[in-house]
């Protein structure tokens, strides 16, 4: 007896032998009716961006501070900040009063110093009390 094998053949049996193993490994997944849960890792708050960035030189005497969160700051932290942050003289630890606004659904600070910065000064911020964490 003749075997005749022709093309439709012979992609019928590659199709076969390519398909089989996946339905295979695909049989042997799940079955347990059980529900399959993912937890978020917490992601913790930090600054993504500042301006000026630190060590920055050269920068305008009159130029608003800008910071960037991770994620939004607590409604309270915000609310309070005048009591959590602190723009000071980096020689003498001198406080510098400011305005401040927080934007982009409290994601960023605008820090505005009330009084024109001292030219060829150098400033800090620090974090005083609770700081901005919550």
């Amino acid at each position: 007896m003749k075997t005749k094998i022709n093309h439709r053949t012979i992609t019928s049996f590659i199709a076969l032998w390519v398909l089989l193993p996946n339905l295979l490994l695909l049989s042997g997944c799940g079955g347990d009716n059980s529900a399959i849960t993912f937890t978020r890792s917490p992601t913790s708050k930090s600054l993504i961006f500042a301006y000026p960035y630190p060590g920055q030189r050269e920068v305008t005497p009159s130029a608003q501070v800008v910071l960037r969160f991770s994620a939004p700051l607590d409604e309270n932290v915000a609310a309070d900040l005048e009591n959590r942050l602190q723009l000071v003289t980096a020689e003498d630890d001198n406080a510098i009063t400011f305005d401040h606004d927080a934007v982009d659904d409290n994601r960023g600070l605008v820090l505005r110093p009330v009084d024109k910065l001292t030219p060829n000064t150098e400033y800090q911020l620090q974090l005083i009390g609770e700081g901005i964490g919550g």
